[in-house]
């Protein structure tokens, strides 16, 4: 028995549903009749280990079909992919969040379902690349605890999703940031150019999602301020509304940006 953390009364809990201190869970929903290859579920963390939990009587296979769970529980890290067969929901749990420093994948089949909460990552205090196509929902500024040391941010969604919101306002606070990709999230807004202070990004894809602006503004403002952009290249995947010196450029058309600081502009775009 020891203290709750909130009433600081004695207390024990039992109930396993609830997420530990540390701890990154999330359930992941498996239909009936589902097919092997379509009962992925890839997860590739560093930094710590991760469980994957069904119930007893059931098994996490690996891709020769061999049972590799002891009583329904696989403890596992780094890169895996296995499958869950029977239908139903189950957890994955990832043990140390505070040491995980690169994720990706967390749900890779086209029939199981599950959703990923932005505030869930508050506390990835060491997370650097987060890397998923599973659903997602939350605002960007629940993400803001952790943006002085994420550099690499892949949110694809297919079909889009509106249930991540945010401006350009507040993703541009994450200076870090080298590789932003926003594919399909439609209730991201604001105006480019608010990404001029994210110096070191070499790679934005903008298509599906409503932000808007000029593509010379954002390059203007990298290189000015007290530390100017003067080298390397920032390609920029366009969505149908932003616009390249007043015309907008179609949706997925990539538009290259190269720093260069003996240029008149200090840039050029191509």
């Amino acid at each position: 028995m020891v203290n709750c953390l909130k009433t600081q009364l004695k207390s024990t809990v039992n109930n396993e549903d609830l997420t530990k201190i540390g701890e990154f869970k999330f359930r992941v929903k498996v239909p009936v009749g589902i097919s092997q290859g379509s009962a992925a579920i890839t997860i590739n963390a560093y930094g710590g280990s991760y469980t994957i939990t069904v119930p007893s009587d059931k098994h996490i296979y690996d891709s020769t079909n061999t049972a590799i769970d002891t009583n329904g529980v696989a403890t596992l890290s780094g890169y895996k992919t296995v499958y869950i067969m029977d239908a139903g929901e189950y957890y994955v749990s990832i043990n140390s969040k505070y040491q995980i420093w690169f994720l990706s994948g967390l749900v890779d089949g086209s029939q199981v379902k599950n959703d990923i909460l932005l505030s869930d990552f508050e506390y990835f205090e060491n997370l650097k690349t987060f890397t998923t196509s599973t659903k997602v929902k939350g605002d960007f500024s629940d993400l803001l605890p952790i943006k002085e040391h994420l550099s690499s941010l892949t949110i694809s969604q297919f079909p889009q999703n509106y249930e991540v919101t945010g401006t350009t306002e507040i993703i541009g606070q994450f200076t870090e940031m080298s590789t932003l990709v926003l594919t399909g999230n439609g209730a991201l807004s604001g105006d480019i150019a608010e990404l001029g202070n994210l110096k070191s990004m070499v790679t934005f894809k903008a298509d599906g999602t409503a932000i808007s602006g000029e593509i010379t503004d954002l390059a203007d403002a990298m290189v000015g301020g007290d530390e100017p952009r003067t080298s390397g290249t920032l390609a920029i995947t366009c969505n149908g509304i932003i616009t390249l010196n007043g015309s907008i450029v179609s949706s997925g058309t990539v538009k290259t940006v190269t720093f260069d600081s003996s240029l008149p502009d200090g840039y050029s775009v191509s």
